[in-house]
């Protein structure tokens, strides 16, 4: 009887049953699985392949939930047939037979990449038992806690907003970008002040915290969701905040255990974590831009030192910490007054920059001074429109994981000159 005969073998065509390929050279053995399959009604025999090569093509042409492979198929060892399956068609799972001791052969089995070895003679219930656990992990994958540590949409983001100095509207850029995040996301989106010296988030979102990051760091053994759910204040956009501290406090004071177990629970509850992290080098520090998806470093064009600094603090990332194509600079209050323009420091760092957000200052100085973001108050102003932009960029990478696009280029952003 040939394999595409047997290919032809009618399943039971039940809703949802498990899809099975059988790879023997032994008709009898084939028989013997068949009837032992044959009673289980939520199990369907997709095909049946007599030799390694056909149960290679079958695994890809056919796409069967599970492989049923002897070990000492007449072409090629069922090993081999295994790992090419594995390559070919990841999504298959492979059951080994063989006849051989077991304990001998569980590494090789591991290695060819097999779910499971059973051994001949068959046992029925042994051999049952293998294709239900195959089951049993095909059905996690269609739950929500599966989907939600695999889907590129729905994983996690933590984007670092970070500058070499200060005063580069490092935290205007985290806290505005935040809001934007929290308007089309609501109840997912949470802002991190990791700046407990002089972090001025709960000013600038005119908020009175009672708890902060600060208050957690005796606790850091004992973090957990609640904990930290309980530590957040909320905000009328819709934004969740987590104040590092309300009195000044040493840098030192906050862990890298204590922020680890913080970013940690806040991944299982929201989809985008915004940090806004000290201009400053320390072990906590590096930690938040290590353990980001996407750093924004934010540099100004006002003057050569914040130019050389960034540069610096650029080069020193990308060397040692955190992978190039995760940093994405952002230049603030471009105009054309700037002694710097745009192409200099695109040629400094050798890339194009992810956003360029106009300058500002009146419209900035107010937001800050009545507590209230510029993207609420002043949504159709052209930083605003920017800032959206890039919140859409940030979405859009945590979908496809590429580099986000360029956001507000020089050349398309000619109302520049009128916010100068």
């Amino acid at each position: 009887m040939s394999a595409t005969q047997r290919t032809d073998t009618p399943g039971h065509g039940q809703a949802n049953a498990t899809r099975v390929l059988l790879a023997s050279s032994d008709e009898f053995e084939s028989e013997q699985i068949l009837h032992i399959l044959g009673n289980q009604p939520d199990l369907e025999v997709v095909g049946i392949a007599q030799n390694g090569l056909e149960a290679s093509q079958m695994a890809v042409q056919l796409a069967p939930d599970v492989a049923v492979l002897d070990a000492e198929l007449s072409d090629m060892n069922g090993l081999a047939v295994a790992e090419t399956i594995a390559l070919a068609a990841p999504q298959v799972a492979t059951v080994l037979m063989s006849g051989e001791d077991p304990g001998r052969l569980w590494r090789q089995v591991m290695r060819a990449g097999a779910r499971d070895l059973v051994s001949k003679p068959l046992v029925p219930a042994e051999l049952l038992e293998s294709i239900r656990d195959v089951q049993r992990a095909h059905a996690k994958t269609h739950t929500p806690q599966f989907r939600a540590l695999v889907d590129p949409a729905l994983m996690p983001r933590v984007i670092a907003v970070a500058g070499a100095k200060g005063g580069v509207g490092k935290t205007t850029v985290a806290i505005n970008l935040s809001v934007a995040l929290a308007q089309q996301h609501p109840g997912q989106v949470v802002l991190v002040d990791a700046y407990s010296q002089f972090g001025d988030v709960a000013l600038m979102l005119n908020l009175q915290p009672k708890r902060s990051l600060v208050d957690m760091a005796p606790l850091e053994d004992d973090i957990d969701e609640e904990l930290v759910e309980a530590h957040l204040t909320s905000h009328d956009s819709g934004l969740k905040v987590l104040v590092a501290a309300n009195d000044l406090t040493e840098l030192a004071t906050v862990s890298v255990k204590c922020l680890a177990a913080v970013l940690n629970s806040l991944k299982r509850r929201y989809r985008y974590i915004v940090m806004d992290v000290p201009p400053m080098l320390y072990e906590t520090t590096i930690f938040a831009l290590t353990h980001a998806t996407a750093v924004l470093l934010v540099a100004n064009l006002f003057d050569l030192t914040t130019l050389n600094d960034t540069r610096k603090l650029y080069r020193l990332l990308t060397r040692d910490y955190v992978a190039q194509e995760r940093i994405h600079v952002v230049l603030n209050r471009v105009a054309r007054s700037n002694r710097l323009q745009v192409a200099e420091i695109e040629r400094a760092f050798g890339r194009e920059a992810t956003a360029t957000i106009p300058n500002a200052a009146g419209l900035v100085v107010t937001s800050i001074n009545e507590g209230v973001p510029f993207v609420i108050r002043h949504p159709d102003a052209p930083i605003s429109r920017t800032i959206r932009e890039l919140a859409e960029q940030v979405i859009k990478h945590s979908r496809n994981g590429s580099r986000p696009a360029c956001v507000g280029q020089p050349n398309k952003l000619k109302w520049m000159s009128k916010q100068a």
